[in-house]
């Protein structure tokens, strides 16, 4: 073999091994990379879009970084809206093509608060709520769904079915509108009989209102009497 070969096959193969490290550069930087940081600051804004900014996000762990050797991978967020109180889960999702790839459960925990009406004082089953009772304050509510918490017109004029803290929360479950007294219930029974007032006890027969007229039932038998603004029944006896 000639010099000039031999400088002519170093030149070819000098060539090649070139080439083979450019492919090989090209194959290394088509892969996909997604650091922890990115990931975690993309869970967050996904959650705080769907929650609002009244509420407090926080992820359980730390995230990893994402290496795929596939190049155009893409990251999204997944989670269902309504789930997203207390602790919860997040999906991280990676495709590419449409095709999934990987997919990464994130555990993490989520405080809702809202401007809410809540009880001025302690009050006890049968309280006809006023405008006087309530307050706004905000506070947290993530253990309340969305539809359980009353607008303020909902709120005054309704009876309590159960005691409520001062400072507690009004929900819809325990306000009955225009129904104070229902079937079953223990009531106070004041009968007036000119000036002669007698007090006792008795239990509802049907469902009421105040002012309207319900059957109650007392050891001496059956009355009729109409309910007064505090869930008694008056009864007037002629």
């Amino acid at each position: 073999m000639t010099k000039y070969a031999q400088i002519t096959d170093i030149i070819k193969i000098t060539s090649l091994m070139a080439v083979l490290f450019l492919t090989g550069a090209k194959l290394l930087a088509a892969g996909s990379n997604f650091t922890g940081a990115k990931l975690e600051q993309s869970c967050l804004s996904y959650v705080y879009r769907i929650v609002g900014k009244d509420a407090e996000v926080s992820l359980a762990q730390k995230l990893k970084d994402q290496v795929f050797a596939e190049g155009g991978v893409e990251a999204h967020c997944e989670a269902d809206g309504a789930s997203l109180r207390g602790l919860c889960y997040v999906s991280l999702i990676f495709t590419q093509d449409g095709q999934l790839l990987r997919k990464i459960d994130i555990p993490l925990r989520v405080r809702i608060y809202r401007q809410v009406a809540v009880s001025r004082d302690g009050f006890q089953r049968g309280k006809v709520v006023g405008s006087e009772d309530i307050y706004f304050k905000k506070v947290e509510v993530t253990q309340f769904r969305e539809d359980e918490l009353p607008a303020t017109d909902q709120i005054i004029g309704s009876a309590l079915n159960r005691s409520i803290v001062k400072g507690g929360v009004f929900t819809r479950t325990m306000l009955d509108k225009g129904k104070l007294v229902h079937r079953g219930d223990k009531v106070a029974i004041v009968v007036q009989s000119g000036a002669v007032v007698v007090r006792t006890t008795g239990f509802a027969l049907t469902d009421g209102s105040i002012g309207e007229s319900i059957r109650v039932k007392h050891q001496g038998g059956l009355l009729q009497g109409q309910i007064a603004m505090d869930g008694s029944i008056f009864v007037e006896s002629k």
